[in-house]
């Protein structure tokens, strides 16, 4: 399974996921890795969707870049930033982190907290 098809299979589940919890989500044309949704309290959040192919996901400067954009995006939206990791190694999981805390540390690890993902079918 590539990348590209990883970061769809995280987009479809990620967006399933947000509708168990009421929130109504769409996907900016052209984005594939970006996902609106506002909860039932009106409350909107902007969702930066990640893959990681190994233990640990390090961004780049062009990630940064990427990222810094979207964060200054959805601050001019009224949005909330928060970037989805989605890990295969050590175990399925997705781990959520605030965009500017990403921003900061330029790396995310599936060590601490983070969601027990789908078992992979």
């Amino acid at each position: 399974m590539n990348c590209e098809d990883r970061l769809c299979e995280l987009q479809e589940e990620w967006l399933a996921f947000l509708a168990e919890r009421g929130h109504s989500a769409l996907c900016p044309r052209g984005l594939s890795c970006v996902l609106q949704s506002r909860n039932a309290g009106g409350k909107k959040y902007r969702w930066l969707l990640v893959t990681a192919r190994g233990k640990s996901k390090t961004f780049n400067r062009f990630e940064l870049d990427d990222l810094a954009y979207h964060e200054e995006r959805a601050r001019k939206l009224k949005q909330t930033a928060y970037v989805v990791v989605g890990f295969q190694k050590p175990q399925r999981k997705v781990i959520v982190v605030p965009a500017e805390k990403v921003l900061r540390n330029k790396r995310v690890l599936p060590t601490k907290g983070g969601l027990v993902w789908r078992d992979a079918e």
